[in-house]
């Protein structure tokens, strides 16, 4: 992919996150979201992130390319954020753990949309394929009904056959 394909949601992803880093949270929703025991985001079909992982799915990503840009984002705004703090102080911690936090909320909205994703392209395909091969296997069943309980000529054996 180009790399403006590949940054098709980082500027909503990271403004989504800016955004949760602003927003008050109490220690036990923090711990919660640490253990990864948040609920996703209320209509995180609607998210940047979920979008995201609904187009990855599509282009043919897997679940680890997709997981690897996340850790790309993660290392890069780290890296550069790192270059701009003159001193590590108990609220830049703090920042650096939100925005962890966000990190790993969007990636589990990118995670659960792929994964619904797959399991719909499953279910299709299933389902046409299920359709697909109902007039075949209804034929071998009926001719084989034929051949095992009638006394057919041998032209009709043959043609059923």
């Amino acid at each position: 992919m180009t790399t403006l394909a590949l940054r098709d949601h980082a500027t909503q992803i990271l403004m989504a996150i800016a955004k949760d880093m602003r927003s008050r949270q109490t220690e036990v929703e923090r711990y919660v979201k640490s253990q990864g025991l948040a609920e996703i985001t209320e209509g995180a079909s609607e998210t940047s992130a979920a979008t995201h992982g609904v187009l990855r799915q599509l282009v043919g990503f897997d679940l680890v390319q997709l997981a690897a840009e996340y850790r790309a984002v993660r290392a890069t705004v780290l890296r550069l954020w790192s270059k701009e703090l003159v001193t590590a102080d108990a609220t830049a911690l703090e920042d650096v753990a939100r925005f962890n936090e966000g990190v790993d909320q969007a990636l589990a909205e990118s995670i659960a949309s792929y994964s619904d994703r797959v399991a719909n392209s499953r279910d299709t395909f299933l389902a046409i394929l299920g359709h697909d091969l109902r007039s075949p296997l209804s034929t071998i069943a009926s001719s084989l009904y034929v051949l095992s309980n009638g006394r057919p000529d041998e032209p009709q054996r043959l043609r059923t056959l």
